[in-house]
């Protein structure tokens, strides 16, 4: 008898405290039954904790994961922080392309005047370097005729004059002047060249022969 009996009391006991547990002798009796620091993870069955049953204003900010929480509304600008040290030095960069040319500066200053020059070595008489340079050209009998002797390339004229190599009465020399390369003589022009114009007074032709006096220009 007494073992069918312990099932029935503890029947009754359950029944009891089911529908004495709202209030304040049935919370007292809950706590008989579950004392305090009983219950942990492993009593309570999965999903059975909700929102309903968790007291506002409990939960942190570390109870929910990244992200799960809005935003809240941005602050207001903080004040500038102190000026930071300065940064290591960093490695030089490469070389850069080339600049355009800048624009031409203004004239400098005259300078001092410089120091005499060591003199230098006397140069040559004048005339020591003078070179002859002859050209000849056959005049018709009893004609006038010219032709011209040309210095060379760096050499100026600075005399001259033509000749037969015979003498007949009546010859004659009407022109014997210096002369550029066209044969002009004008004003301010290095002579390059004489010209000679002649009168051939034999009834035979006969050779001119006209000479230019040549120096180093």
């Amino acid at each position: 008898m007494s073992g069918s009996k312990t099932p029935t009391v503890l029947a009754v006991t359950a029944l009891l405290v089911s529908v004495l547990f709202a209030t304040p002798i049935g919370e007292a009796a809950g706590r008989l039954v579950l004392p305090e620091n009983s219950v942990g993870a492993l009593q309570i069955k999965k999903s059975a904790v909700t929102g309903l049953k968790v007291k506002n204003g409990t939960l942190l900010a570390a109870d929910f994961k990244p992200r799960q929480l809005p935003a809240g509304p941005l602050g207001p600008k903080g004040d500038k922080g102190d000026p930071g040290g300065q940064g290591l030095k960093g490695d030089p960069g490469s070389q850069g392309d080339k600049g355009d040319p800048g624009a031409q500066g203004l004239p400098g200053a005259k300078g001092d005047k410089g120091d005499n020059g060591v003199p230098g070595q006397p140069g040559p008489p004048a005339g020591a370097n003078a070179v002859i340079r002859r050209a000849n050209h056959l005049i018709p009998g009893n004609s006038d005729g010219y032709w011209r002797a040309y210095c060379l390339a760096g050499e100026r004229a600075t005399g001259g004059g033509g000749f037969f190599t015979d003498i007949v009465v009546g010859d004659a020399i009407i022109t014997s002047r210096p002369a550029d390369a066209d044969l002009n003589t004008p004003d301010a022009v290095a002579p390059v060249a004489w010209l000679v114009y002649v009168h051939n007074a034999s009834a035979s032709a006969r050779m001119l022969y006209v000479a230019a006096v040549c120096v180093p220009s």
